[in-house]
């Protein structure tokens, strides 16, 4: 139904593999809430950063793109994440120092939600002023709260 919130347990998984092939995994499990409004699902949920800082977190899924906004915390660390499949965009990363260019190239982009309920899985290469930083894979799987 369109514009009714529902209660979600999200889950996320991330691996992070940086310029020399060091790979890092994550994976968090937040509630958060889900509402489907004028053609596109949102889903919001916080997360909690390495030093115990929380991070508000906005996925935005529309048509064959997603939108990732991630933000707050004590440190004003603020960024947009737009993934388009087969394709670059660009983005800043806000810090309390000024902003850091980024650019994303979206490798695979697959969307399957439904009523609060489904995946996402994003590949992406991540550059930051220009240099490759990592390529990452995220999956998040939503579920009924």
């Amino acid at each position: 139904m369109d514009g009714q919130k529902k209660s979600v347990r999200v889950r996320v998984k991330a691996c992070v593999v940086d310029e020399l092939g060091a790979a890092q995994r994550f994976s968090s499990e937040a509630m958060g809430t889900y509402v489907y409004r004028g053609g596109k699902h949102y889903i919001r949920y916080e997360e909690e950063l390495s030093r115990g800082e929380i991070s508000q977190v906005t996925l935005k899924l529309m048509g064959n793109s997603a939108k990732l906004l991630r933000g707050g915390g004590s440190l004003g660390l603020e960024h947009l994440l737009h993934f388009l499949p087969e394709q670059e965009t660009r983005s800043s990363y806000q810090t309390p120092y000024g902003d850091l260019s980024l650019a994303i190239h979206t490798e695979k982009l697959a969307l399957d939600v439904q009523e609060g309920q489904g995946s996402v899985h994003i590949v992406y290469r991540l550059y930051l002023e220009g240099r490759f930083q990592s390529r990452n894979t995220l999956r998040i799987e939503l579920a009924e709260g």
